[in-house]
């Protein structure tokens, strides 16, 4: 052992007070010269005392009781307090809390009692890390008690994300009768209950909310989802809307109607869902029903098939049309080679009327080979008797006319004695009285056979074709009967 003795003096003295029997005593008082120092071989301080009374492990500066490390990194106080650890300093309390409490700093480090932050039951998300993986399943067991957590922030309340093709939430029950989701939106004013938001990455049979239910028990109504709402105020409500772009569609409730109805959009109208017919009235199709808005019209198109209308009213047509308009009410454009149009009154009816595509019109038959082709009778309905007078002449009201002197034989003296017609237009003048007669004349709108005026009476007849390019009738034959 080597001994090294600087300004020290190492006694060993009798049992004093303290009980010791070996005392190191150092020469002098003075604080800054060790009362005791042991090095290793390279003269490196393992331990320093002062004559203060302070020890320095490993540092031969010790500014407490008890220093550790050079520098002074742990540091006891005379009191027995650790003013320092890590070189960090420290103040503690100086008794035990009142109950349960925890040790808080003021990021001074002032160390204080404080009462927990965290209410009975509950998780303060400040105590916990801002990310917690798992290394298992997490598996909360409730018995009679709800999750429930309270948020204030501006954005999402609980994001869950998933970065594999699993399920990202799955709810399953064993109740009979419980609701497997309840969402409370009562003091909403504006915003979704519920909004989702998909890109174009979807596929075919992808759907951004899918309801389908399997094996469902047929003997009781099932219902897949429900929507319901009782409005208070007046308003319609709106179930479900669709958007895409300035084309949305929803399905509302109509406080006004006391119905519910669908909007297909872009101004197109309401639809009542009950009876599927617009709201223009019942049993009318109105501008519900156009594309791109009202009077835009709404084009069908029929790829295979055809449209059909089933009635079976007796009183009442399977198709009324009726326009108050000047635009017609019905236009049938033809520009293949079909009928444009055909009427039967009985199935597999072999005489029909037709038009065909290049206009022509048959009575009874269902191919025409003239403008107008009747396979039967032909007959026009003839005017009751009409009484003529010599300065009023005969005005056409009907194709075959009947006619008589008023009070007597005339002769007819009126200019036209005929009044004009239409171009083409054919009409049969028949004399209904023989002491009634009338006569017409050749000239002031006639042109009669020869020039020879004839006289009707009962059972004549002539023919007259008007030709409005010289304005006058030209007789095609008579008959004296």
């Amino acid at each position: 052992m080597r001994v090294t003795l600087i300004t020290l003096a190492i006694s060993f003295l009798a049992a004093t007070a303290h009980a010791s029997d070996t005392t190191i005593k150092g020469t002098t008082s003075n604080a800054s010269i060790a009362s005791l120092e042991v090095t290793n071989s390279s003269d490196a301080s393992l331990l320093f005392v002062r004559n203060d009374g302070n020890v320095g492990i490993g540092d031969v500066t010790p500014v407490a009781l008890l220093t550790v490390g050079n520098g002074d990194l742990f540091q006891v106080s005379s009191t027995g307090d650790l003013v320092k650890i890590k070189n960090v300093t420290y103040s503690w309390p100086a008794a035990q809390p009142v109950g349960t409490a925890f040790l808080t700093n003021d990021g001074a480090g002032t160390l204080t009692w404080s009462a927990s932050p965290v209410a009975g039951d509950s998780i303060d998300y400040d105590e916990l890390e801002d990310t917690l993986d798992l290394d298992a399943p997490l598996v909360v067991n409730q018995a009679g008690h709800a999750i429930t957590q309270t948020y204030s922030g501006a954005g999402a309340a609980l994001t869950l994300g998933a970065t594999s093709n699993g399920t990202v939430i799955h709810l399953d029950t064993a109740a009979t009768t419980a609701d497997m989701l309840e969402l409370n939106g009562n003091t909403l004013t504006t915003g979704n209950l519920i909004q989702g938001s998909v890109t174009d990455a979807l596929v075919t049979d992808t759907a951004l909310v899918r309801l389908e239910g399997t094996a469902l028990n047929t003997a009781t109504a099932v219902t897949l989802m429900e929507l319901s709402t009782t409005p208070a105020n007046g308003v319609d409500v709106t179930a479900i809307r669709v958007e895409r772009g300035a084309n949305d569609a929803r399905l509302l409730y109509n406080e006004a109607t006391d119905k519910w109805q669908l909007d297909q959009g872009a101004g197109a109208g309401l639809v009542d869902i009950a009876t599927g017919v617009g709201g223009g009235g019942t049993g009318t199709l109105d501008q519900a029903y156009d594309q791109g808005g009202a009077g835009a019209g709404r084009a069908v198109t029929v790829d295979t098939g055809a449209v059909q209308l089933l009635g079976n009213q007796a009183a009442d047509e399977t198709l009324e049309i009726t326009n108050a308009g000047n635009g017609g009410a019905v236009l049938v454009e033809n520009v293949g080679t079909g009928l444009s149009l055909r009427i039967d009154d009985q199935a597999s009816d072999l005489s029909p009327v037709v038009v065909d595509a290049d206009g022509r019109v048959g009575v009874g038959l269902a191919a025409p080979s003239a403008t107008l082709e009747v396979n039967g009778t032909f007959a026009t309905t003839p005017s009751s008797v009409v009484n003529v007078t010599a300065g009023g002449g005969i005005a056409v009201t009907k194709a075959f006319m009947r006619i008589q002197g008023s009070a007597g034989a005339v002769d007819i003296t009126a200019n036209p004695q005929i009044a004009a017609g239409t171009d083409g237009q054919i009409v049969i003048v028949q004399g209904s009285s023989n002491t009634n007669t009338v006569k017409i004349d050749d000239g002031n709108g006639l042109r009669l056979a020869g020039g020879i005026s004839f006289t009707l009476a009962q059972g004549d007849v002539i023919m007259l074709a008007y030709d409005s390019g010289q304005s006058h009738w030209f007789e095609l034959r008579r008959s004296d009967n």
